[in-house]
């Protein structure tokens, strides 16, 4: 037996202890029978509620007779007169594969359902294979108990997604999957990656490991940017809309007056080393606008200092006071 088989082994073998305490405990001891298995042997299981599973154990198959012969018999349950061929190859877990059943708990150990689990460590996805449950003991949630098992083994050992064949004919089997989150791989009938292993038409059905995890992601990203925008649109709505209180002459002349900033020189103080912006002369006329600075105002101080006075009233009125003064001058 594998490593990682053996690991899986002694992990179900402590969850069913758990799952059954937990079972038990909810159930209050309260115990139910259904027939199950030739000459319609009673199974009693712990009750729970109808929509779960009740009170079933995993593990992976032994290689041995025994076990052959149940899972024999339960595929040939599951799928009737379109029940899959099986090797002693396909039996024995050949080609990789192990199997994994579903049983009912001890001292019954009366197995309901089973698979065929390829765990594969490469890029190729997880192969889950002739996923039978017992005609009698359908409807009670062990299938859906069985393939979360194998895929959480599966996601567990690192595999990106599980892959399920189904014979395409079993429409009722593929919708199955799909409300159980698979989705087709693509519609081919013959797999080519596993052309030798399967022997007639088969609908791929697929799910992602990264599915869950990318719609969370996804999710996220969302919200942020709903929230990004509302907060943009505040920031926005906060900003002085300087285009309503100044006329078009007056934002032509604040783009002027940044153009002159722009274009002053640069002198040097004193040590002949740090650059400082020359000294406004007409800073009056600006009735204190800008205040220029004697020794080292940096010219994003003034245009800073320019469009804090502008958002003011009294700046305004400065503002048009100096407007109409320069175009005194320039007439």
């Amino acid at each position: 037996m594998p490593d990682w088989a053996k690991k899986q082994n002694s992990e179900a073998q402590k969850y069913n202890q758990q799952a059954q305490q937990a079972a038990a405990k909810k159930a209050g001891g309260g115990r139910m029978g259904y027939g199950l298995g030739s000459g319609g042997a009673g199974v009693t299981t712990t009750a729970q509620s109808s929509s779960s599973a009740i009170g079933f154990d995993f593990r992976f198959a032994d290689d041995d007779e025994e076990d052959a012969q149940d899972i024999t018999a339960c595929v040939n349950s599951a799928f009737g007169s379109n029940a899959p061929s099986l090797s002693a190859d396909d039996l024995s877990g050949g080609r990789g594969a192990r199997w994994l059943v579903v049983e009912t708990p001890s001292p019954d150990e009366v197995m309901v359902a089973c698979c065929r689990l390829k765990i594969d460590m490469s890029e190729k996805p997880c192969a889950i294979d002739i996923l039978a449950v017992d005609s009698r003991a359908q409807g009670k949630g062990a299938g859906t108990y069985l393939l979360k098992k194998a895929e959480n083994m599966a996601f567990g050992m690192g595999c990106k997604k599980c892959e399920i064949c189904v014979g395409h004919w079993m429409e009722r089997v593929v919708g199955w999957c799909k409300k159980r989150g698979y989705e087709s791989g693509g519609g081919e009938l013959w797999p080519e990656a596993r052309i030798d292993e399967i022997p007639e038409p088969t609908q791929v059905s697929i799910k992602a490991a990264s599915m869950l995890p990318m719609m969370v992601r996804m999710r996220k990203k969302l919200g942020g940017e709903k929230k990004d925008k509302k907060k943009k649109k505040k920031e926005a709505q906060a900003m002085p809309d300087f285009g309503a209180a100044l006329s078009g002459g007056q934002l032509d002349f604040i783009s002027d007056i940044t153009k002159t900033l722009n274009a002053l020189p640069v002198t040097h103080d004193v040590s002949g080393t740090q650059p400082v912006a020359t000294t406004i002369t007409a800073s009056d006329r600006t009735a204190g606008m800008v205040q220029a600075s004697a020794g080292g105002a940096e010219l994003e101080d003034l245009v800073g200092d320019l469009l804090k006075a502008l958002k003011t009233d009294q700046g305004r009125k400065d503002f048009k006071r100096l407007s109409k003064a320069v175009g005194d001058d320039e007439t």
